[in-house]
């Protein structure tokens, strides 16, 4: 049996059809397909995934991940496998339209015309994998939403107000990578963002994969140096440096389940010290003696 629970601001029915509210939406072991058109909303995954069908495009959103959807999109979510938690926040266009002027606007227009349109308000809609503080405060709201177990119809602005700062914080550092791309048109920035994006999260799965420039860069339709160069205007450094940092980070975790040669070979090193040296150099530590802290 699913558990479904609903806070709102405004003692509304649930965003799942165009209707606009502040809304949070718990649910855990819902298995179930949905075709619908999304309001305004921020879809986090706490466990296994969540994958929706977006014209053409399947967006799978994995566990820590969040996907950022505009007040109009047409979405279908596919049934999840039993176990999966998610949770959707749900924004009205007046509410983040207000607290986008105001982070974004003059003060003396703030002051003169508090109730100024901001104009129109459109997300990048892509994947973000990486941990920022919207996705904290989502994991932070969902786990506090299932502890009380009940629908709140009676939430504060403090909450939605929060978590538009941050969706829109996240949103202009989006906007600033789309910018920092070579390329003329609007247009082409951001389908080469998309190219690249998709590439960061195809290394990020097969990280333990002995994936080259090439390879990568074919992934993403881009040629080796054009994929490079794009990546580094985005990221500020280079994929495979990138790539073998990623590698490194997930040694640590290898060698608290696995000895240093096994770990090593996982993370695509052919002998003891070259892996050693790396590990050295970006953690300040050898594997021996992470590993002798790790079991203290």
């Amino acid at each position: 049996m699913g558990k479904i629970i609903y806070w709102t601001l405004e003692n509304a029915s649930p965003a799942l059809q165009p209707i606009e509210t502040n809304s949070l939406f718990y649910a855990e072991n819902v298995v179930r397909y949905l075709k619908f058109t999304s309001a305004a909303a921020v879809r986090f995954c706490l466990s296994n995934s969540v994958t929706y069908i977006l014209g053409n495009q399947f967006v799978k959103i994995n566990s820590g991940s969040y996907f950022t959807v505009n007040n109009g999109t047409e979405l279908e979510c596919l049934p999840t496998p039993p176990g999966t938690k998610a949770v959707m926040a749900f924004f009205t266009t007046q509410l983040l339209a207000d607290v986008n002027r105001t982070l974004s606007g003059n003060d003396k227009l703030l002051l003169n015309a508090p109730e100024a349109g901001a104009g129109s308000l459109h997300f990048f809609e892509h994947l973000h994998r990486q941990p920022s503080r919207l996705s904290t405060q989502l994991q932070r709201i969902a786990h506090q939403m299932a502890a009380s177990g009940k629908d709140n119809p009676t939430c504060s602005h403090d909450l939605f107000f929060s978590l538009a700062e941050n969706l829109l914080m996240d949103q202009r550092q989006t906007r600033q990578q789309i910018n920092s791309i070579n390329a003329r048109s609007f247009s082409t920035k951001e389908e080469l963002y998309r190219r690249v994006l998709a590439a960061h999260s195809f290394m990020h799965d097969q990280w333990d994969a002995p994936l080259t420039l090439h390879e990568v860069a074919r992934y993403a339709c881009l040629s080796p140096y054009h994929f490079h160069r794009t990546f580094r205007e985005i990221f500020g450094e280079s994929p495979m440096l990138w790539f073998r940092k990623l590698k490194l980070e997930k040694a640590k975790a290898l060698l608290a389940q696995y000895n240093i040669t096994e770990a090593a070979l996982r993370c695509g090193y052919g002998d003891l010290v070259s892996f050693s040296k790396a590990f050295k150099r970006h953690w300040g530590v050898c594997p021996s003696d992470w590993t002798g802290m790790a079991k203290r």
